[in-house]
């Protein structure tokens, strides 16, 4: 009998075992976005002589989607005009490393893009291929750019993304999140270094701080509770993969319409516009600390993680059987 039950006993903790380290941790199928960046290799050495003077990045998350507006001051302190080719992509996907943590970041679409050059719209294109920046992208915006000499170019970026469909994993514990991601790093492609900067994050949807399970950088962000705007400066930045913005908030909508928040992308952009250009008041931030974005909503251990017991329970209840039958057979 004590053979027996050592048997099970080790059956049972092998299972454990190998279950709880057999998935990559992370955030996986967030919505998210970043800066243009450099396209063809042939525009590279341009790319060298624009820097971006400012740039401020508002971001308005909601239940299920978020609605982002890029402004992006561009100097070219060159005698000649500088042309070249900009571009977002479309979908891609992109392993990176957050401290420690790696996440997916898969843009299955920028839905409704616009973009315009000192206030005039540009019209987009879509390409097929490979770039510099990431060799898996497949399909990108691209529009011409043009900067003319010793001159300041603001160009202006809008789009939404579906953020409903992000999956936190630890192990084979998961939680089912929103997940948004801002890709700060993309901007390192132009003249270092980024003279100043401002991201604003503001939680739509009578959403709070509560709303939020977690959000890296972890001590960059100041808070505003009356306007629910959460804000993150800097100066004089060259921007790596720990600059990245990643925000798990609020919990997955099975019946979440994204076409219907499509058809009211003039309104979602009306109200963006809004945030962008607000006045704020230093003093109502105070500064925030998050919890890591990569964490699941609750870590079940062995009591709770169903996902655990549907693959051990089986396995169990054969082992038990077993235990029974060689005691039976001895008798």
């Amino acid at each position: 009998m004590k053979r027996s039950l050592i048997l099970l006993l080790f059956v049972v903790g092998l299972c454990h075992f190998s279950w709880s380290n057999s998935a990559q941790p992370g955030l996986w199928s967030a919505g998210g976005g970043g800066g243009f960046t450099l396209l063809f290799p042939e525009d590279s050495s341009s790319f060298q002589k624009i820097q971006m003077l400012k740039e401020i990045v508002s971001i308005q998350l909601y239940k299920g989607f978020a609605v982002v507006k890029g402004q992006y001051w561009m100097q070219n302190d060159e005698q000649d005009t500088i042309r070249m080719t900009a571009g977002y992509p479309i979908n891609s996907f992109m392993d990176k490393a957050q401290g420690t943590k790696r996440s997916e970041i898969y843009f299955d679409e920028l839905y409704q893009m616009k973009v315009s050059m000192n206030s005039e719209s540009v019209p987009l294109l879509k390409s097929e291929g490979e770039n510099e920046w990431n060799n898996d992208a497949e399909n990108w915006y691209l529009w011409e750019a043009c900067f003319n000499p010793d001159t300041v170019t603001l160009i202006e970026v809008y789009f939404i993304v579906n953020t409903n469909d992000a999956t936190v994993r630890k192990g084979y514990s998961k939680s089912q999140l929103n997940g948004f991601i801002y890709l700060l790093e993309s901007g390192a492609s132009w003249k270092p270094p980024i003279g100043n900067g401002k991201i604003l994050i503001q939680l739509m949807d009578n959403m709070g701080l509560d709303d939020i399970h977690g959000a890296i950088p972890d001590s960059a962000f100041r808070y505003d509770e009356k306007s629910k705007i959460l804000k993150m400066e800097f100066q004089d930045l060259i921007p790596t993969a720990e600059d990245n913005i990643v925000i798990t908030y609020n919990e997955k909508n099975p019946n979440f319409d994204f076409s219907a928040v499509l058809a009211q992308k003039d309104n979602f952009y009306g109200t963006i516009d809004e945030l962008s250009t607000r006045e704020l008041t230093e003093k109502d931030f105070i500064p925030m600390m998050f919890n890591d974005p990569y964490e699941i909503a609750s870590d079940f251990g062995w009591g709770g993680n169903s996902n655990f017991w549907v693959i051990t329970l089986p396995i169990l209840l054969v082992a038990l059987f077993g235990v029974l039958l060689i005691r039976r057979v001895k008798k």
